[in-house]
């Protein structure tokens, strides 16, 4: 007895061309940036000004998050990536201080070390204490760009002294020349600087007396 001709498992063909269409517009279509207030973004994308931390607030109902969620976007902009983190500084929160301490340990090259100045000139500025674990930590980054960006945020924090007790300890192992000329002028920063000597009065032989 003859066995009849093997089925094959397919889908017709009419909807096998509407799956794979639909398969390749999902694979080439680009991501969708996240919706963003427009007061917010016209400020994410202005090159002439700057806004004030009240400025921010009054853009959003939760601006840290929305600067974050930029920041955090491939969709986004790289320039707008990159102005969020910048701005997240100027809110002068704790919460947007520990936004800044986890881009600064981003894959992303940029914002890490975007994320490094705005803690130098921000937190560093408040609270030098609190901005110097991170600072230090991102002097012993495998990138020379994220060195390079730590040395110059330590730079900003207003403790010159304990800066260069850092700067010493990273230039033991640093090979980068432009790192190392950083690192050096924090070391020349925190030193002390003498005062002016004064003048000692010249030395008189002693007079005989009659």
């Amino acid at each position: 007895m003859s066995r009849g001709p093997r089925q094959r498992r397919h889908l017709p063909s009419g909807r096998a061309a509407v799956l794979l269409l639909s398969l390749a517009n999902l694979a080439g279509r680009p991501a969708v940036a996240a919706e963003v207030p427009r007061a917010l973004r016209a400020w994410l994308h202005a090159t002439d000004s700057s806004p004030t931390a009240d400025q921010l607030r009054r853009t959003s109902h939760d601006v840290e998050a929305d600067l974050a969620g930029v920041a955090a976007d491939p969709a986004e902009h790289r320039f707008a990536r990159v102005r969020a983190v910048a701005l997240l500084s100027r809110l002068g929160t704790v919460g947007a201080d520990d936004r800044l301490r986890a881009i600064a340990r981003s894959k992303d090259s940029r914002l890490r070390a975007t994320a490094l100045m705005a803690l130098g000139a921000g937190l560093g500025r408040r609270q030098p204490a609190a901005a110097l674990p991170v600072l230090t930590a991102g002097l012993r980054h495998k990138e020379r760009e994220t060195r390079l960006a730590a040395a110059r945020a330590l730079g900003l924090v207003a403790d010159p002294a304990s800066a260069g007790v850092q700067a010493r300890r990273a230039l033991a192992t640093e090979r980068d020349e432009a790192v190392r000329q950083a690192l050096m002028t924090l070391v020349l920063r925190a030193r002390p600087v003498a005062g002016p000597t004064k003048p000692q009065a010249p030395a008189t032989a002693p007079q005989n007396r009659r």
